[in-house]
């Protein structure tokens, strides 16, 4: 398992394979967060002020409020999301869902 915490409060990077922990809350406030390499974990985020980039995960299931989302390479996965756009997906999506408010 691993968490990166930037050098300053703009970016905070997710990465997270431990298979012991399936349930992560993340309450800090930051302008983006990327997340990477997850797998079979739940993740709910507070409020995230621009973007949240989700890449190359699987079977996660994130719930969040943004401005901007970006999805690429993930499979198996369940989004809940409250964005004022549609989300950006890239490629090599399978058994996607989004559930947008």
């Amino acid at each position: 398992s691993q968490s990166k915490l930037p050098l300053n409060d703009y970016y905070l990077l997710v990465s997270w394979t431990n298979n012991e922990i399936r349930h992560i809350i993340i309450v800090v406030i930051r302008q983006c967060i990327e997340i990477r390499k997850c797998y079979n974990v739940t993740i709910v985020f507070g409020s995230i002020e621009i973007t949240l980039k989700i890449t190359d995960c699987k079977n996660v299931s994130i719930s969040v409020v943004c401005r901007r989302l970006v999805i690429n390479q993930c499979r198996s996965s369940s989004f809940y999301i409250l964005i004022p756009t549609g989300p950006l997906v890239k490629f090599n999506l399978l058994k996607f869902i989004i559930c947008s408010l």
